[in-house]
């Protein structure tokens, strides 16, 4: 059973527990992003598809949506740090606060866009995350330079753009 949840003047807290059970259940529930901090591979509109995982299961790149104080947000796993998760949005410079494990939803599986499916966890819309988290990646090593990360940035989201309209 699929289920399509747009967060808009929703209880966020019940949406939230309702989500938790439904990929307990073994269920794959679509919600609806409302931002571009992920462009351009998830923008706002597209609906995505979430999986069960458990924390250590995640790897560096992975795209996960976590949930605290009632609200959902759903950026770039980069990795761990004292125990908690480190997370960016793809279009974001700088990292969200760490979050605790429990925090954690799920790991977004598939995209919908124009009636079209991305297959994030297999085939090339795998092959297209990975390519994409390295690039976002290797930016991280130019953090402390504002003007050379903002023109890196910048011709990241501009190759990002032009692959991800190549493979859908």
């Amino acid at each position: 059973m699929h289920y399509v949840i747009c967060m808009k003047n929703t209880n966020k807290p019940i949406i939230t527990e309702m989500l938790r059970e439904s990929l307990a259940q073994g269920n794959m529930p679509f919600l609806t992003i409302g931002s571009g901090s992920m462009a351009p591979l998830l923008k706002a509109g597209d609906q995505i598809g979430l999986e069960a995982v458990e924390a250590l299961q995640l790897e560096a790149g992975d795209i996960v949506t976590l949930a605290a104080e009632g609200d959902l947000l759903t950026h770039r796993f980069w990795g761990w740090e004292d125990g908690r998760f480190r997370t960016r949005g793809d279009r974001m410079i700088v990292f969200d606060p760490l979050w605790p494990p429990d925090c954690l939803l799920g790991r977004v599986a598939e995209r919908r866009r124009n009636g079209r499916i991305l297959t994030i966890t297999s085939g090339r819309g795998q092959r297209l995350n990975r390519h994409l988290a390295r690039l976002i990646m290797t930016e991280s090593h130019f953090l402390d330079r504002k003007c050379l990360i903002r023109l890196i940035h910048r011709a990241n989201f501009a190759w990002a753009s032009l692959m991800t309209t190549i493979i859908q």
